[in-house]
């Protein structure tokens, strides 16, 4: 029984230096948040600009951008009321 404890201390020693050591391929990219969760929602039909507040954002086919293009949304008015 008292060799357990030092196992798990063997252990930790052996795996937190490889935890600390990832590849850069497995690291968490901040802009990467950005990506999803961009400013703007562009409607790819009628490309319409929609805000994170408009019922259509994320919801119509389209993709996400942090500028503004096309007519603003009638419903949210887009970039001039964007948050």
């Amino acid at each position: 029984m008292k060799r357990l404890p030092f196992l798990l201390y063997a252990a930790l020693v052996i795996i937190a230096p490889v935890a600390n050591s990832a590849p850069d391929s497995l690291r968490i990219d901040m802009n990467a948040a950005s990506a999803e969760n961009p400013k703007y929602w562009i409607t790819e039909s009628s490309g319409k600009t929609h805000n994170s507040s408009c019922r259509y954002y994320k919801k119509s086919k389209g993709h996400g951008s942090d500028t503004p293009s096309g007519n603003d949304c009638k419903v949210c008015g887009g970039a001039s009321r964007g948050q």
